[in-house]
């Protein structure tokens, strides 16, 4: 209290003497200043003018800040006001409410939070004391059950992970994490602080063991694409080789039909599809000799003949 008196004391001095200043003609500034100090110049007065502005300004910046930092102290007791109330502590909740409204008193939060603990301190001191006795007893059994959930998500959740169900175990021990968090201040720390840890454990146990397994799923398709692809590179070998069997069989014909063109050709197509194939290379190499011969036969006669004629 002494402290603030002191502020406001320094405040209202310090406005005291900026209004005096700018109440002060300038001209008698300038007067003032020339008797102090007979070598300075005619803008000496403007000079205090400013610096009265100046003081008025810094009264209003601190006033600002002031205001600020009501407003923040304001808002910071409200919040814990509010934790207060949901751990039902209703007369620290309104020790902090009261500060709120003392910092900002249009607070609105601050006022409905405090209406609504003094109407429960009120039915907790007057003879209406068991319905407040009733909302406790609904939060411990609240709180009770929610203890019970997360024991049997958890034990389920470890099923889940030994049977390698890891996302839907995740999903449980994310629900046992919420409710962890929830009762774990109203619940003995030695009790929960356990559970907490197991809980963390197993989730990273689960996460581990899914990455596992999408990394093995992901290799098993590989498997499976390689083993389709050997499958079609060896059904496509046994299309390749029966084509080859019926066109050397059908080069073979023609050969033996004296066509030899033809079954050159075919040669030359079964070493298009295999090119180290040895009866194409024997078809082909034949086929050529051989109509190379008949070639020269034919030459040769028809020169027989035109020598004859």
């Amino acid at each position: 209290m002494r402290r603030m008196c002191r502020k406001i004391g320094g405040i209202g001095l310090l406005a005291a003497l900026a209004v005096a200043l700018l109440a002060c003609p300038v001209e008698a500034q300038d007067e003032r200043v020339v008797d102090l100090t007979p070598e300075s110049e005619e803008g000496e007065g403007t000079e205090a003018a400013l610096t009265a502005e100046d003081i008025l300004e810094g009264i209003e910046k601190e006033k600002r800040v002031e205001r600020e930092r009501d407003a923040f102290l304001s808002d910071t007791y409200t919040k814990s006001a509010l934790a207060l109330y949901d751990e039902l502590e209703f007369e620290a909740a309104r020790n902090e409410f009261t500060k709120a409204l003392e910092r900002g008193p249009n607070n609105i939060a601050a006022k409905e939070g405090l209406r609504k603990t003094e109407t429960i301190i009120g039915l907790r001191d007057a003879k209406y004391n068991r319905i407040l006795n009733q909302f406790v007893e609904e939060k411990q059994v609240e709180l009770e059950l929610a203890y019970h959930e997360s024991k049997v998500a958890f034990a389920k959740a470890h099923e889940l992970v030994k049977n390698r169900e890891y996302a839907v175990a995740l999903e449980r021990l994310e629900r046992v994490r919420e409710l962890v968090k929830w009762i774990s201040p109203y619940f003995d720390k030695d009790e929960m602080e356990p559970l907490r840890l197991r809980t963390e454990e197993l989730i990273t146990a689960a996460k581990d063991g899914e990455q596992a397994r999408l990394e093995e799923e992901r290799l098993e398709r590989r498997r499976k694409a390689d083993a389709v692809a050997r499958m079609r590179a060896s059904k496509a070998q046994e299309r390749d080789e029966l084509r080859i069997a019926i066109l050397l069989k059908q080069g073979g014909d023609l050969l033996a039909e004296a066509r030899y063109s033809e079954a050159q050709t075919l040669g030359e197509s079964v070493l298009d599809l295999d090119p180290f194939n040895k009866e194409a290379l024997a078809l082909r190499d034949i086929a050529f000799e051989a109509g190379l011969a008949y070639n020269t036969a034919q030459t040769e006669k028809t020169l027989d003949e035109e020598t004859r004629l």
